[in-house]
């Protein structure tokens, strides 16, 4: 029988459906959009993953799930497992693919625009850290809430853009308590 490590932690790694069910649910509106609503369920925290972070979350029907955003340091996925909405990444104009829907206006080839992507059960979004600008929100006639997995790197320090309304977050993780900072900066678009 083999021993356990030293730095063994008492957390279980596993989380049944109904332990996963009974855990809290944590409403977070964004700071930058009050529309933005989503409750969060930490799949990570509870069980004591360190450097990476998944959580199970749900949206109502027509709400945003975040701000438009990029990472500059953690990669980030997303996983849909019910309900459906629309994906929305910065793209150029010659990257637009035939499924998608161009939201932005574009002036000539490689400008910077916006894709739209329908989303339903089973989708997988990856993001790399300083790629594409993201987001997401659920379908506004949908009858059900748009429920993901989103998870990815947890580095001590990462910055978060959004360089459609000239924000930016530095965030600190590197204390007992997440330090969240938002700076002003020149507009990308």
């Amino acid at each position: 029988m083999s021993k356990l490590p030293a730095d063994y932690r008492s957390p279980t790694p596993h989380l049944s459906a109904a332990t996963i069910a009974s855990l809290p649910q944590v409403v977070r509106p964004h700071p930058l959009d009050p529309l933005a609503v989503r409750s969060s369920v930490s799949l990570s925290e509870a069980t004591s993953l360190l450097s990476q972070s998944v959580s199970l979350n749900r949206v109502a029907p027509g709400a945003p799930t975040t701000v438009l955003h990029r990472h500059l340091v953690d990669e980030e996925w997303i996983y849909i497992l019910s309900g459906r909405g629309t994906a929305v990444f910065e793209t150029l104009s010659s990257d637009m693919t035939h499924e998608s829907q161009c939201a932005g206006r574009f002036g000539g080839k490689d400008e910077v625009g916006l894709e739209e992507v329908p989303v339903g059960p089973g989708d997988f979004f990856g993001h790399l850290a300083n790629g594409r600008a993201h987001a997401m929100r659920a379908h506004p006639d949908a009858r059900e809430d748009l429920v993901y997995l989103c998870g990815g790197a947890r580095s001590e320090r990462d910055v978060c853009e959004y360089p459609h309304i000239g924000k930016r977050l530095d965030i600190d993780r590197t204390g007992k308590e997440r330090k969240n900072t938002y700076t002003d900066v020149k507009r990308g678009l």
